[in-house]
């Protein structure tokens, strides 16, 4: 329990002390995004306000979720291995390597600001080690995963919250599909260390921006929920899932996969 009260600290202060935390980059949803002129204080005051009308709308979506989770959660130790699944539009066509996100994720010190998999490492004092594979077309010009419909399609204006088929959901159901279709060989059991018939960690990375540094609904809310039902390859069930953007930061991943391993919203 002691490493879980260590995890509850560290999503805290991604809250509280996000500029103790800079040489990491792992504020949650950092505005304004690096390059571009600040937001006014109007801006601002606007994320905040989307912001909140996000969580309520994931909660009362799936009501049953956290309780779920919590009766559910175990201790977050040793090495979990994540699905990392990579997927771009017809219309929105991913600018970043396989290699470049694999190396963002889970390279061990060499990644300039520290890695996902670094954080993770560093502050749970080497007890948490997240491993993964990143998961795309290898026949794609860009390596991602190319879904047939554009990317407004899943956003729907709505930042991609609701339920299928105009929906992130939809968009996670469909990466699923074509990452078994391009990889044959992709074997779901490698992802269920605890073997209770799910699927540990499941991230997808869609190319684009995300509507939490913009408050723009065309683009999709970078969260953690549910697929219901779920899907099954092998007899492994693919549930839970935190998706996010190609652009976004170490802190945006940090953040939705705490919810993976059952950290609240703080």
């Amino acid at each position: 329990m002691k490493i879980r009260r260590v995890l509850i600290c560290i999503f805290a202060l991604l809250w509280i002390a996000a500029p103790a935390l800079a040489s990491m980059s792992v504020p949650f949803c950092v505005v304004p995004p690096t390059g571009k002129a600040a937001f006014s204080p109007k801006a601002h005051e606007l994320r905040d306000s989307l912001q909140a009308k996000m969580l309520k709308r994931m909660r009362q979506e799936s009501p049953k979720l956290k309780v779920q989770q919590a009766l559910e959660i175990k201790p977050a130790l040793g090495v979990i291995r994540a699905l990392v699944l990579l997927a771009d539009f017809p219309d929105t066509i991913a600018t970043t390597s396989v290699s470049a996100v694999n190396e963002k994720l889970f390279s061990v010190k060499t990644f300039p600001t520290g890695s996902f998999r670094d954080y993770y490492l560093e502050n749970s004092y080497g007890k948490l080690d997240i491993q993964g594979d990143v998961v795309g077309d290898p026949k794609s010009r860009t390596g991602w995963l190319r879904m047939k419909r554009d990317y407004g399609y899943y956003a729907n204006n709505q930042f991609g919250l609701g339920e299928p088929p105009r929906s992130a959901k939809q968009l996670v159901i469909d990466a699923i599909e074509a990452a078994f279709k391009a990889n044959p060989n992709l074997d779901p059991t490698k992802y269920d260390r605890d073997r209770d018939g799910k699927v540990d960690m499941l991230i997808v990375v869609h190319a684009g921006g995300g509507s939490e540094g913009t408050t723009d609904p065309s683009q999709i809310w970078s969260h953690h929920s549910e697929i219901n039902p779920p899907i099954i390859k092998n007899g492994v069930a693919f549930t839970n899932y935190a998706i996010v953007a190609e652009d976004s930061n170490i802190g945006i991943y940090v953040h939705e996969v705490g919810h993976i391993l059952g950290l609240p919203d703080l």
